[in-house]
């Protein structure tokens, strides 16, 4: 449970929290088999030591409300079954003297920055934040590129401006660069395990705040920024391309849906013109003894005045 929490913060909302709580042990309870005789008891025993580390560790929690560790044996005794009082003490113990911790303090100053831009957008509009950047990524930089097989290597990735290109090689540049698409970006993934390429290499933990992945049609390409003044860089930059072809798509699917309306309503016209208009004055137009249309009369018509002489 230490090392789970240590990955992210618990969200505020009570249900998420039980989402999280109730996934983990699941998983744990799987994984550990014979440790508990039911699935609920990992659950009870999950909720039961964030709640003790909250109410013991939380400043704002009256020192009159905290948990004592008799209160907590005697809780978790008689709901988790087989668990002893032994092993309550102890880890009572080892969570009063030392909380659980988020170690994403540096993560969370770079997405507070990125916040900032977010939140600025209405002086710096998207375009113009990718004007600022958009230098940088021509120039590109020096990736810990993670492929599907094999070990990671090395890679210049950089932006190629006509086509619009995300490229990629050696540093030595010796053989042709690989590509992504722009208009093919989606999306932005943070950390080493949003992705099944990521997932496979089993990255280093302490090497999460710097790993990234693009994620475009069909593939993901994973990299490794040498320092994460570097990857936020990059996630912000491409976060606003994705998310603009993104907008493109849609309004692309809107105008396909308005043209689809469009011919389905045509469609409808159509056929009312001809229930209502040809089919019931079918007579006058076909001579149905010859079985031809009947010839056509231009005297009844008056014809608009071109010009007089």
């Amino acid at each position: 449970m230490r090392l789970y929490l240590s990955l992210f913060r618990l969200p505020k909302e009570s249900q998420q929290i039980d989402r999280v709580i109730e996934a983990f042990s699941n998983s744990y309870y799987d994984q550990n088999a014979g440790m508990f005789r039911e699935r609920d008891h990992a659950y009870v025993l999950a909720y039961s030591l964030i709640f003790l580390n909250t109410m013991n560790h939380n400043p704002k929690v009256p020192a009159a409300r905290r948990i004592t560790e008799e209160q907590f044996i005697k809780f978790n005794e008689k709901a988790i079954d087989p668990i002893t009082p032994k092993c309550l003490a102890k880890i009572y113990d080892r969570i009063v003297r030392e909380e659980f911790k988020t170690d994403t303090d540096e993560v969370e100053k770079i997405y507070n920055k990125l916040s900032m831009f977010q939140a600025d957008e209405a002086a710096i509009s998207s375009k113009d934040l990718l004007k600022m950047t958009t230098h940088v990524m021509i120039a590109g930089d020096t990736f810990l590129k993670y492929g599907r097989s094999g070990n990671p290597h090395h890679r210049h990735v950089f932006l190629q401006t006509e086509p619009p290109r995300l490229c990629w090689q050696s540093k030595e540049r010796r053989e042709a660069a690989r590509f992504i698409d722009i208009g093919n970006i989606v999306d932005v993934e943070l950390g080493s395990t949003r992705t099944e390429v990521f997932r496979r290499h089993d990255v280093a933990a302490e090497l999460d705040e710097r790993c990234f992945s693009i994620v475009a049609e069909g593939r993901t390409l994973d990299l490794q920024a040498r320092s994460k003044e570097v990857r936020a860089t990059w996630v912000k930059y491409f976060q606003i391309v994705a998310k603009e072809n993104v907008k493109r798509r849609e309004k692309s699917e809107e105008y396909k849906k308005v043209l689809l309306e469009k011919r389905e309503k045509l469609k409808e016209d159509l056929e009312l013109i001809w229930e209502s208009d040809i089919l019931s004055n079918f007579a006058l137009h076909w001579d149905y003894e010859n079985h031809c249309p009947k010839p056509v009369s231009y005297t009844h018509l008056t014809l608009p005045t071109i010009c007089s002489v």
